[in-house]
């Protein structure tokens, strides 16, 4: 199926956004305030201690130094791929060239992202893993949930 520029590029713009989002929110949600609680609620709910918290602490602002300029190199060639597709005879082999430079960049941050969440399980016990893999279970049932409520099969709260 071909699609059209306009549906090409929202597309492009949303996965980019949401990559960097995947890394990038924590971090800006911490220096509003926002993400203390939510730091919180980790630790607790996988019981660090004040190290691991701070470890944690120093995984996160790197992984958001080292996101940092890839998500602007995105949101530039981004830009040159939107005026590249509203012109009026866009080049294939330039959109072409975009396109697999915004992925390359894309994969870039899934990859830095990844080692962070790696950098993380290292810091924990056994223990502490177990937890977090309890939450990652609990998380993927989320999607399924409403389908029991609607039946009435999750019992009484």
């Amino acid at each position: 199926m071909i699609h059209s520029p306009h549906v090409i590029r929202r597309s492009l713009a949303a996965t980019s956004l949401a990559l960097a989002a995947l890394v990038l929110i924590p971090s800006s949600a911490a220096a509003q305030g926002n993400g203390e609680r939510a730091v919180q609620v980790v630790a607790n709910t996988l019981q660090l201690d004040e190290l691991q918290v701070e470890q944690w602490g120093a995984i996160r602002v790197a992984t958001a130094e080292a996101v940092e300029p890839i998500a602007a190199e995105i949101e530039a060639l981004q830009g040159e791929l939107d005026e590249l597709l509203a012109s009026d005879n866009p080049d294939p082999a330039a959109v072409g060239e975009l396109i697999l430079a915004l992925r390359n960049l894309r994969q870039q941050i899934l990859a830095i992202g990844q080692a962070a969440t790696g950098e993380f399980e290292a810091l924990l016990s056994e223990e502490q893993a177990q937890r977090l893999n309890a939450v990652r279970r609990a998380a993927r049932l989320q999607r399924v949930l409403p389908a029991f409520r609607v039946f009435h099969l999750l019992g009484q709260p």
